[in-house]
């Protein structure tokens, strides 16, 4: 699939804020290099051409920005795409990003319709998906919720808009699987034609669609997320908007599709389950469990025992809670605040001092410390450096330098007993074995924001939260091992965090 995130989408669909700009921050009006407005009979077609984002193309009907047929954008989502920031550059920036995915993985929603086949279905869609991801549905009408109702087509809103949202149904024509594709579009999942390498994989037959449904065709600027996938449920049926095949398309051959392969062929047509590559997004996308720490917690650690630990200040020293208990209580200094706890239930903490080396700048103290798979790693500072160490015995052993300055680092060991570090705003990490460097992610890689926190969940779920200068919130990813991309996750406001075991929760 591709991205079908509406992070990925890259402040082209996604909502801004309002917050002031940082000093060293240069908004823009617009990203638009052309905007096109044209008719159909049905009402007006828009296309938006970008340089830098891509084309969005869209049709205008009683006051809806319908896209691509089934999709309905919010004139916020559009103006973010206008006003988007033009250049990946360290000196502009799009306000703050407001990621509208569902908050802690759930997901209210209420049935409005009375078809007994319709309601069965979604009832269908709605445990499938519960069976298959981490995705939580609660049938209730308040808050932000989804309602299904009956209409004369099928669509939905793009993510999480707030408040009430509507996926529309035609019992008539829309059955499960295109409701569990309407219900993607409301997760944030894009179609699958629209990524910006499609031309590599696909061809569009213009001369084969119906006059005035080319615009279904124009939208290019999502992000790739895995390999181009002819198996999703958010891919087009090869026949879609043809002038010579109509709904359900049982007649459709290659020399009517508006799709094909590059060599011309139909692909299999998939309207009843996620792909594999579908299902990865939605794992990616949606952890399965988010707890929040205490207030005042100044770092956290946990297994996958289920045991979590955290420090706190009180006065002038450090408190070591377990399970909302005080199990430890010492002087504070700069470096003795990390803590984690290993697989066996035993407290380990930063703080430790030792010598490495000879001269001025041999005393080193472990301001960092974590532990997975057995191993115990910590990152030392010893003037303006640090560097990695593996603790063995009683002795810590050098591993490698990590920076040079006053730079944050951090280090979080994963079920494997690899480490994962954070240093100078690239992640030293691990894919499939093999070392990995992995840098911030579009959209997110201006100077004022930067990596602040790592830490690994079992074998492979690793999180990175990442902080924007002069502000205290912080943006969660995750880093899909499957793709090698960085994942955003649902919003929290949390400066550091860390993650319980091979269980996935998440502590904040």
């Amino acid at each position: 699939m591709q991205t079908k995130f509406l992070f990925l989408i890259m402040a082209i669909l996604v909502v801004f804020g309002c917050e002031k700009l940082d000093d060293n921050e240069v908004s823009t009006e617009t990203s638009i290099d052309t905007e096109i407005t044209t008719s159909d009979g049905n009402g007006e077609i828009i296309t938006l051409e970008s340089k830098t984002l891509g084309t969005l193309a869209y049709e205008r009907i009683n006051g809806q920005n319908i896209l691509e047929g089934d999709i309905i954008l919010t004139d916020e989502q559009v103006n973010a795409f206008k006003n988007a920031d033009v250049e990946d550059n360290v000196s502009k920036s799009a306000p703050g990003i407001i990621f509208k995915q569902w908050p802690n993985s759930r997901v209210n929603y209420w049935i409005e319709t009375s078809n007994a086949e319709t309601r069965d279905n979604i009832y269908w869609v709605v445990r499938y998906l519960e069976d298959k991801t981490n995705l939580d549905f609660i049938e209730r009408r308040s808050g932000n919720y989804i309602a299904f109702v009956e209409s004369n087509g099928c669509s939905s809103f793009l993510g999480m808009i707030g408040g009430r949202q509507e996926i529309k149904i035609n019992s008539e024509f829309c059955k499960s699987g295109t409701i569990l594709h309407e219900l993607l579009h409301a997760l944030g999942i894009f179609h699958e034609q629209s990524r910006p390498d499609r031309n590599q994989y696909i061809n569009i037959n213009y001369s084969n669609i119906r006059p005035g449904f080319e615009h279904n065709f124009t939208t290019q600027f999502t992000r790739n997320y895995g390999p181009f996938d002819f198996g999703s449920i958010m891919i087009y049926n090869p026949c879609n908007f043809s002038i010579s095949s109509s709904f359900p398309f049982d007649d459709c051959t290659s020399d009517k599709a508006t799709i094909t392969r590059k060599n011309g062929s139909l692909y299999p047509v998939n309207e009843s389950y996620l792909s594999y590559i579908d299902r990865n997004a939605l794992l990616d996308m949606y952890p399965k469990d988010v707890r929040s720490a205490p207030t005042g917690a100044l770092d956290i650690g946990a297994n996958d025992r289920g045991d979590w630990v955290y420090t706190r200040k009180n006065g002038r020293y450090i408190e070591a809670v377990k399970h909302n208990r005080v199990i430890l209580r010492y002087r504070e200094s700069n470096s003795n605040t990390s803590i984690d706890i290993t697989q066996y239930g035993q407290m380990i903490f930063s703080g430790e001092t030792f010598t490495y080396g000879s001269g001025r700048y041999s005393r080193h103290t472990i301001v960092d410390i974590s532990e997975g798979g057995g191993n115990i790693y910590g990152v030392a500072r010893n003037g303006n450096s640090h560097k990695l160490f593996k603790k063995e015995g009683n002795n810590w052993i050098f591993v490698q330098r990590l920076t040079s300055n006053y730079g944050r680092a951090r280090v979080s060991v994963d079920g494997y007993g690899r480490p994962w570090t954070i240093i100078n705003n690239q992640i030293n990490g691990w894919v499939y074995g093999q070392p990995k460097i992995i840098q911030k992610p579009k959209g997110f890689d201006q100077n004022f924001w930067s990596f602040y926190d790592i830490a690994c969940s079992g074998n492979s779920e690793i999180f990175v939260s990442m902080k924007r200068s002069r502000r205290t919130s912080s943006t969660l990813f995750r880093f899909s091992i499957r793709h090698s991309i960085l994942v955003q996750q649902p919003p929290i406001n949390a400066k550091q965090f860390d993650v319980g075991g091979s269980n996935g929760t998440i502590w904040y």
